[in-house]
Parts: C-alpha cells; structure tokens; sequence
C-alpha cells in the first residue's frame, strides 16, 4: 500500500485524505498520480511524497 504524504514547506502536514479518511493506493504510479493531480492546484509551498507503508 502505499499514501501521498502532503508537506507544508519543510513540515509534514499529513497524509492525503478524502472524508476524513487517509487515502491508500495499491501502487506507487497510482499515487503519484494522485499527488500529481493535487500539485497541479495548490501553492507552491505546498508539496508531496509517496511512501510506501
């Protein structure tokens, strides 16, 4: 399984979450995706790493 880990300039802020439920994938490319299409609308202080868990 792996989660998108959602920074705040240097601090970790959480994991990616729909419903107040962290999102899991099955893969990585899953994931990045995911964090790929998150990144396209937030800030550019904002920034994201998927782990593998």
């Amino acid at each position: 399984m792996y989660k998108v880990k959602v920074y705040g300039g240097e601090k970790f802020a959480g994991y990616a979450c729909s419903h107040e439920k962290t999102l899991e994938f099955d893969t990585y490319d899953a994931a990045y995706i995911h964090a790929e299409s998150m990144r396209k609308g937030s800030s550019i202080g904002v920034w994201f790493k998927v782990e593998q868990q």
